[in-house]
Parts: C-alpha cells; sequence; structure tokens
C-alpha cells in the first residue's frame, strides 16, 4: 500500500514534520497459509489451520524527537525545580545542536492458529461444534501514520492486535422437514472474544515524550462474551427468519494515566472504540409471503435494539477530551416491503422503512443525529 497527499513540502521555508497535513506513507505486508481437514469418522470433523503474516510499515513524514519536562517536588508538593529530559530517540548527527528529524518506522510479524472440531452423531443435520480460533491484524497504514486527527508515538511502539476466540454451538439444517421441498435451519452459539493490544487512539500518558493530543496505542484488552442465536423456516410460498444476539460480558481494559479503573463496559477518553461498543441485547424477526407464482415478495421486518451501555454519572473515564458516548436508546422497528418480478427484463421494489415513524438514535451512531423517520421508497430494475 502507499498513501500519499498532496502537501507542500515545506511551510514558510520549513519543512513540514509532525503536522497536521495529511498522512504519507508506505506499507508491506505478507501472510502464508495452511487449512487441513481430516474425517476420521463419517460423524466426526477436524478442521485446523495457521496463519504467519509479516508486515511493516513507514510514515514518510519526519519527526523531531521532544524531551518532556519533569518536576521535583517540596514535602508540600509544591514544584520546586523543572527539569528538562532530552528523548532517548535524539540524534544529532549534522552537529547543529538541535535533535535530527527521523521517521516512525513499525515492523511486526505474528502466528495464528485455528483448530475446529465438527461431530454429526445421527447424519440428520444436527451438528455439535467447538473452534479456537487466533486471528492477528497488523496496524494499518492510517494506525502508523502521522495526522491531524492521531498519530504514533516514537516512544509507544505498534504491535499487531491479537484476537483470542472460542466458540461453543449446535448447527441445524433439514430440508422437507414438515412440507416438500421446504428448508428449516437454525443456530445456537456461545463466544467469548479476547482481543489483546487492540489498536485505537488515547490520550498520552504523562510519562511518554512527544507533547501530543491524541496517541495511537495499543490498549490491554476487549472481552466480548455472549451467546448468538438463529432461525429460519421457509416453505417457499412462506418464510419466517428470526436471530439475536446477547453480550453478558463487555469489557475493556486500559492502563493510563488519569484513567479512574483500570477496566470498565463503556470506554477509553478520546477512543474510537466508545461509540463501536455493542448493545447487550439486539434481534430481529421477518415475515414474509411469496405470491401469484411466486412473482410477489411481500413482507414485514421488525428490530429490536438495546440501549448502549451507560456511562457513570460521575467518575467518567470518557468525560475528557473528544469522543464522548453517544446515548442512543432502545428501540423497536417495523419495516415493510414488497418485490413484483414482472418479467425476466423488469422489476420493482417498495419498501417503507420505520413505518411507526419512531424517533431514535442508530446503535453504534457516531454522532447526536437522529435516523431518519418513516421513509418510502420506490425502484425499479431494467436487466438488458
Amino acid at each position: 500500500e502507499d498513501m500519499d497527499t498532496d502537501i507542500p513540502p515545506e511551510v514558510d521555508g520549513n519543512p513540514i514534520h509532525n503536522t497536521g497535513y495529511g498522512r504519507i506513507g508506505d506499507r508491506q505486508e505478507y501472510s502464508v497459509f495452511l487449512n487441513w481437514q481430516y474425517k476420521p469418522l463419517q460423524t466426526l470433523t477436524l478442521d485446523a489451520g495457521i496463519r504467519y503474516s509479516k508486515a511493516k510499515t513507514d510514515d514518510h513524514k519526519l519527526v523531531v524527537p521532544a524531551g518532556r519536562n519533569e518536576y521535583l517536588y517540596d514535602d508540600e508538593g509544591q514544584i520546586i525545580e523543572t527539569v528538562y529530559v532530552e528523548s532517548v530517540f535524539c540524534v544529532d548527527d549534522d552537529g547543529d545542536g538541535a535533535c535530527d528529524p527521523i521517521r516512525y518506522r513499525t515492523r511486526n510479524d505474528g502466528t495464528a492458529p485455528v483448530v475446529s472440531l465438527t461431530w454429526e452423531p445421527w447424519l440428520n443435520g444436527l451438528q455439535f461444534y467447538t473452534q479456537y480460533a487466533q486471528a492477528i491484524r497488523m496496524p494499518s497504514l492510517f494506525e502508523a501514520t502521522q495526522g491531524w486527527s492521531v498519530a504514533p508515538a516514537l516512544d509507544v511502539p505498534l504491535k499487531p492486535e491479537h484476537a483470542y476466540n472460542f466458540e461453543v454451538g449446535s448447527n441445524f439444517l433439514k430440508r422437507d422437514a414438515l412440507l416438500a421441498d421446504d428448508r428449516i435451519a437454525a443456530k445456537l452459539a456461545w463466544f467469548r472474544n479476547r482481543t489483546r493490544n487492540y489498536l485505537t487512539r488515547t490520550s498520552p500518558n504523562t510519562w511518554e515524550e512527544g507533547g501530543q493530543i491524541f496517541v495511537m496505542r495499543n490498549i490491554e484488552s476487549v472481552d466480548l462474551h455472549g451467546f448468538e442465536l438463529s432461525a429460519q423456516y421457509d416453505a417457499g410460498f412462506a418464510y419466517v427468519e428470526l436471530g439475536g444476539s446477547y453480550y453478558h460480558h463487555i469489557e475493556v481494559c486500559h492502563y493510563g494515566s488519569y484513567r479512574r479503573e483500570r477496566c470498565n463496559d463503556y470506554g477509553v477518553a478520546n477512543s474510537y472504540f466508545n461509540n463501536m461498543i455493542p448493545p447487550k441485547w439486539h434481534a430481529s424477526a421477518t415475515l414474509g409471503a411469496r405470491l401469484f407464482s411466486r412473482r410477489l415478495d411481500v413482507g414485514a421486518r421488525g428490530s429490536f435494539m438495546g440501549k448502549r451501555n451507560e456511562t457513570p454519572p460521575f467518575n467518567d473515564n470518557t468525560a475528557q477530551g473528544f469522543n464522548r458516548v453517544v446515548p442512543w436508546h432502545a428501540y423497536k422497528l417495523v419495516d415493510v416491503y414488497a418485490s413484483w418480478k414482472h418479467n425476466d427484463v423488469l422489476s420493482v421494489d417498495f419498501n417503507i422503512d420505520n413505518l411507526t415513524d419512531r424517533y431514535y438514535l442508530d446503535a453504534l451512531s457516531l454522532g447526536l443525529v437522529p435516523a431518519p423517520g418513516r421513509t418510502a421508497r420506490l425502484g425499479f430494475t431494467v436487466h438488458f
């Protein structure tokens, strides 16, 4: 990957270093993987795999290493002396008495295995499975380069995110279950997902140098544990679909300055993650029918969303800085739709979203902007 922004090489005769101009850099990633399947019995399937990844990024904008101030206090806690400590990254090869500009670079690699076991005891479409999977995500070009919204720091090296996912569940799939040519499918799963070294934006810590407003870094971990359920029945002339998830454990942990608690379930100051925390529960249901030789498909869909985890009224770890939590409330939506296939050339679609005209904020919203009210759409598709 290569990224370049049209910026001037200098401003007022001075080279551009750590400024708010656009990002410039390149990134390379390589991976090799192996997958293997083994069936020791007709009812038992073992799948295994492993992936090795290696990546490096190079920020083409230069940064001048900056030191930090350290303070000496008297017995009453008053500052009696300020000492400037020079950056450990400072090199003066040109002998001008100032730190030479340097580039920010990352070099990372890692291995992620996956293994799963599926058991179908009666060979009738009912399966039981368990899966353990790791995944590694290397720092992106955005995360490892300087820009106006956030930048990495020389003394905060970026590491890859490392996800550890464990899942246990069952699947069921059967045709001709109740009627000829019908289909029934269901899935129930319990999952436990942990991402270590989660990459996000945060506030700088007091012991870190550079004087940045925001710092891209790896926080300790993000945990999501819960259940997932889905079920479908399709008889051809009619169908129903149900689905939902419930998180019984949501936790984000970060050790840093100004943190009043190491772990919570609602966020970190200045982090992009604050408005990506899922609701503790959400569900959906769809009921539809196919009429007139299945040329007309009509139905209704319900969406049910739980509220966002609340922040405490006092000592809110997200209250300082930017990216405060957007507190959406629980809501229920009803949509209706109809699709008419006139022939192989022409089809017509009609939808009414938010039929009851509810006022709400979308889950995972990034701003205090309400979702659209009742909205009707009519579309024509012509194939030629």
